[in-house]
């Protein structure tokens, strides 16, 4: 899936910044999916998400291109946040 939707933004025929964003269910950066991202993308080190009652994993993804600079980067974490998902709100601060 990570393929299909890098190489439809590659056809795009208005080339332009992009972040992709969501719950990637991969469990290292150096495997999977995630490894069809560079040199075009990087990885924000927003930190574990899953789960949310108890945070281990980083299953959840701010995938940034490389024109945009990541100053910023973490997990939510509220009582509301614990108890919405079992996944906690991931952010990123970007700037170009």
């Amino acid at each position: 899936q990570m393929r299909s939707i890098l190489e439809a933004i590659e056809r795009r025929p208005q080339k332009m910044p992009t972040i992709l964003m969501g719950d990637t269910n991969e469990w290292r950066t150096e495997a999977g999916c995630l490894r069809e991202i560079e040199p075009e993308f990087h990885v924000a080190p927003t930190g574990p998400s899953f789960h949310a009652r108890h945070p281990v994993a980083q299953l959840d993804r701010i995938i940034v291109h490389k024109d945009l600079n990541i100053e910023a980067a973490g997990v939510h974490m509220s009582p509301a946040a614990r108890r919405a998902s079992d996944h906690l709100p991931i952010w990123a601060r970007l700037s170009g």
